[in-house]
């Protein structure tokens, strides 16, 4: 990702990147910046004509970049996204550990003679 893109949302700057990898995943079109494709300085200077022209477009797009930093990336957003993929990983590993659990004793049940089980 890039690092500096998530800061100006942080900050409340509007962005204006190039639709790669990593940019795309912090800009959202039209929402807190503007992508344009590689070597396209036409539609990069046409966005900063229309940035530049008085609207307030400039601070929607600096708030919409500040929600969308505390929705994805404060420390709070962060904690509570890591904490996800551990609990969906631990879950499934518990449920790994159930399944194998349940067909090792179906295998004693019928094959290995074992009504004890």
């Amino acid at each position: 990702l890039g690092y500096s893109l998530i800061e100006a949302c942080r900050t409340g700057l509007p962005i204006l990147a190039t639709n790669v990898r990593g940019h795309n995943e912090v800009v959202i079109d039209n929402y807190n910046g503007f992508l344009f494709e590689l070597n396209d300085a036409k539609k990069a200077s046409m966005i900063i004509e229309k940035l530049l022209s008085g609207s307030n477009k400039l601070l929607e797009l600096g708030l919409n970049g500040k929600k969308f930093y505390e929705q994805n990336f404060d420390i709070n957003s962060t904690y509570k996204n890591i904490s996800n993929v551990y609990s969906k990983f631990w879950n499934n590993k518990l449920l790994f550990i159930q399944m194998k659990i349940a067909i090792v004793h179906e295998w004693l049940v019928n094959y290995a003679g074992s009504e004890k089980v």
